[in-house]
């Protein structure tokens, strides 16, 4: 299910800011907080007790809906942000134009994964489950990158520590583009980390001719029902960089449960259904969100409070993850088989490499269908990083290749 439209939480829209503006011009949330824990408490609705969510669209069951934290949906629900004609086709045409992969690259085989610093190590180690999510489901020509501010030095400023380094690599990752950008962390509607690792600024002067997936497992980058600019809108609605979808809260949440929604999208969104065809990222979603529940196909974590519901797919979710499968074998380089010898490459030294395009589900097999542009990159052997361990006061600094 595709939503076309702006939401708003206050939907009389009496407010000065709203003038003008009228209800049927809107397609509505689902507003709610926490009743069934916060019942009789003393808290008010604020940002972490309540949820804006479109969920309850997907709740097709008789009788569901009284407690949908612990309902599972039927459908991938999505929406466009999008207040009049011109701005919906434009996130039409962002779609249809991924679909026909009309923009390709070595993009497409790359990942980027950004860990926020501090909390002894915890946003890192989330990270890294995601990584290790990731190399269970992705095929061998993904290129999983990572960049974890801890490891760069930190500079003193009037706002606070900030990373500069980190955030010129981050800015790097953006415009040479990636299939996935995925943060965990803190963060915000207006940036990310409180070492302000990415700013809106940085989204806007972004002009990289991929369309990525961005998932931030991080607090209410976009309260999809607050008439402001965030990253998740801004991201979406660039008009030269566009994302093809943001996964993001709507409200504050917990990293712990963020962790397990972030591990789910990275399982489902490379797996296949029975058909043999990629999940949407409406399945996705779907599936993800009631694994929390029970955990019936894979171990991720179990999630039964309002935390998921506040996660929402801004974009199709009838479109799914273009990127290549086949498979590139090297045979020889500078002429010499590869089944003899280890090849001796040397500083400043051309090198032929030749090889084939072989099938999906074969190692040797010539995929004589393929017709298509490979892009080649050369990488020097893994290093091995230890971080800083800034904000680490119980645990000592992560170690990661």
């Amino acid at each position: 299910l595709l939503l076309f439209g702006e939401a708003y939480y206050a939907n009389r829209m009496i407010t000065s800011e709203w003038k003008g503006s009228h209800p049927d011009d809107f397609l509505l949330a689902c507003e709610r907080y926490d009743q069934e824990t916060y019942f009789n408490s003393d808290y008010s609705i604020g940002t972490l007790h309540s949820y804006v969510s479109d969920d309850f669209y997907a709740l097709l069951d008789d009788r569901e809906g009284s407690r949908p934290a612990l309902e599972k949906i039927d459908l991938g629900v999505g929406r466009f942000l999008c207040r009049d004609e011109a701005s919906a086709a434009r996130l039409v045409d962002v779609s249809i134009s991924y679909r026909k992969c009309e923009q390709t690259g070595p993009w497409k085989n790359r990942i980027w994964i950004v860990g926020d610093s501090g909390d002894n190590n915890l946003h890192m180690n989330d990270a890294q489950a995601v990584v290790s999510q990731l190399a269970k489901n992705v095929n061998g020509g993904m290129i999983t990158r990572k960049i974890y501010p801890d490891a760069y030095s930190i500079t003193s400023t009037a706002q606070g520590g900030t990373y500069p380094e980190a955030r010129a690599k981050f800015k790097q990752a953006m415009q040479q583009g990636a299939l996935w950008l995925n943060y965990n962390g803190h963060g915000g509607p207006s940036y990310l980390s409180h070492n302000f690792l990415l700013m809106l600024d940085d989204v806007r002067e972004n002009s990289s001719t991929s369309t990525p997936l961005w998932v931030f497992a991080s607090c209410e980058i976009t309260p999809f029902d607050q008439p402001i600019t965030d990253l998740g809108r801004l991201a979406l609605a660039h008009e030269n960089s566009p994302a093809l979808a943001v996964v993001c809260a709507s409200r504050s949440v917990y990293s712990n449960y963020n962790r397990a929604l972030n591990m789910g999208l990275a399982s489902f969104a490379f797996r296949k259904n029975e058909q043999g065809e990629r999940y949407t990222l409406g399945d996705a979603m779907r599936l993800t969100k009631t694994q929390l529940i029970s955990n019936t196909i894979v171990s991720i974590g179990i999630d039964q409070s309002i935390n998921k519901m506040k996660y929402v797919l801004l974009g199709d979710p009838a479109v799914a993850l273009t990127y290549p499968e086949e498979r590139l074998v090297i045979d020889s380089v500078n002429g010499q088989p590869l089944s003899s010898a280890l090849a001796a490459l040397e500083a400043g030294g051309e090198v032929a490499f030749s090889g084939f395009v072989a099938r999906e589900d074969e190692n040797s097999e010539v995929d004589t269908d393929f017709n298509g542009t490979l892009t080649g990159t050369l990488f020097t052997p893994a290093e091995t990083i230890k971080c800083k361990g800034y904000g680490c006061t119980s645990v000592s600094p992560l170690t990661y290749t």
